[in-house]
């Protein structure tokens, strides 16, 4: 299966991009989206995220399991997946690929602000009608069900914790003849405070040195080739 998930706040947007379309009764479809929201306004946490992947959807043990993490400090965002870490802060984008030995660099201001594609995400959600979600409370979680008779993912289930608020599992199932195959994925969410001994990941001093138009590369990073996206080059699509 292709690793395409996107790791960073926007974590969640990815999800929504696959089961955009969908109607129910506007409280579940409220609810869910309220959910969504108190998430994105978290100011600090750190995520470990667990991705168990499943190449027949009734498999009770998982063909694949990768990690990830996600660490926020009010605009400050750092993401970990595979060979790849992102940092994302008000002044540039940074992606590192310690396989390829590049980073990647972007000025902020040519990035869409995260709030706004969260919004038009949550529009279209709220809007578009096609397929349906339903809800059900159990040991202080809420599992919603959403199924999309028009995407690759036949079904998809979020169980978000009742009281906080905070995402616990995402799982898709994907459809047979579908080009991932008919398996599903799961992706298991674990949250824990911000520490202060993260600060250096989100900090782009730790990777670059800004002086004016020039940038250079810390000590720790003089083996990596800087690659510089805003004066042209673009970032790899597929992670």
């Amino acid at each position: 299966m292709k690793n395409t998930i996107y790791l960073s706040i926007i974590i969640i947007l990815f999800f929504l991009v696959q089961i955009s379309g969908l109607v129910a009764s506007d409280n579940i479809k409220q609810d869910f989206v309220k959910s969504l929201k108190s998430m994105y306004n978290i100011e600090a946490f750190c995520i470990d995220i667990q991705i168990e992947i499943y190449n027949e959807s009734s498999s009770l043990n998982p063909d694949k399991i990768l990690r990830a993490s996600v660490i926020r400090d009010r605009r400050r965002v750092f993401s970990k997946y595979l060979h790849l870490a992102m940092i994302s802060t008000s002044k540039c984008m940074l992606m590192l690929d310690h396989e390829r030995k590049k980073i990647y660099y972007n000025v902020a201001d040519s990035l869409q602000n995260e709030r706004v594609l969260i919004e038009e995400d949550l529009n279209k959600f709220l809007t578009n009608p096609s397929g349906s979600i339903n809800l059900l409370h159990q040991n202080g979680k809420k599992h919603y069900n959403i199924f999309n008779p028009e995407s690759e993912i036949s079904h998809a289930e979020v169980i978000i914790d009742a009281e906080t608020n905070k995402l616990d599992q995402i799982t898709y199932y994907y459809r047979e003849g579908s080009s991932y195959g008919k398996g599903r994925v799961n992706i298991n969410y674990v949250w824990s405070p911000f520490l202060e001994s993260y600060k250096d990941f989100l900090d782009e001093n730790t990777y670059i040195k800004v002086e004016g138009n020039t940038i250079t590369l810390q000590p720790n990073y003089q083996q990596y080739k800087l690659v510089r996206q805003d004066e042209g080059v673009h970032l790899p699509v597929t992670w």
